[in-house]
């Protein structure tokens, strides 16, 4: 059996990593904010505590989707 993997990078949207990636790491400030499967990791509260943006997240036949919605008051400020 063969056995691929492969590594995506920069991705600013979820919905790709969320259809097409078996395992995910978020990062924040380039520390690991989660690491996982995209059912454990792609979580709106994830999302916003990680990006610091509120997400609407699906199913539509089949497939995952992320819909950025609204920023948090504050989001991409600097932390301190």
């Amino acid at each position: 059996m063969r056995r691929l993997s492969s590594l995506c990078s920069g991705y600013t949207r979820t919905t790709s990593p969320a259809r097409f990636c078996d395992r995910l790491v978020m990062l924040r400030q380039g520390r690991v904010a989660t690491a996982g499967t995209p059912a454990e990791d792609i979580t709106a509260a994830h999302i916003e505590a990680t990006y610091g943006v509120q997400a609407l997240i699906g199913e539509h036949q089949g497939e995952n989707y992320v819909v950025p919605w609204t920023r948090r008051a504050g989001a991409g400020q600097a932390l301190s």
